[in-house]
């Protein structure tokens, strides 16, 4: 899984990592560039992920100041899994893996 949130005026959040599936959740555990883990565990219907409002201290990380990951919530845009695999971070690091 990988994340990039991008709330303009260089306020952003980026993180890759590992999602799987438990019941309706998902349990998620992002690294931030340094090694530091954001575990957490977020809901997902089929379409939308949301992540909790209350995220552990580790998440911070994976943000600049002022932005968060805190209560995401993203929908499916596409199945597609070349498109998955071009996004990038504002840094141009791909979010997911072949």
């Amino acid at each position: 899984i990988g994340v990039f949130a991008d709330y303009g005026d260089g306020l952003s959040c980026s993180g890759r990592g590992t999602a799987s599936r438990s019941g309706v959740g998902l349990a998620v555990e992002l690294r931030a560039k340094d090694g530091t883990a954001c575990a957490f565990e977020a809901k997902f219907d089929g379409e939308r992920i949301g992540f909790p409002a209350d995220l552990p201290d580790g998440c911070k990380r994976l943000c600049g100041p002022r932005a968060s990951l805190a209560a995401l919530d993203v929908e499916r845009l596409s199945e597609s899994a070349a498109e998955a695999a071009a996004l990038r971070t504002a840094e141009g690091e791909r979010l997911c893996d072949d």
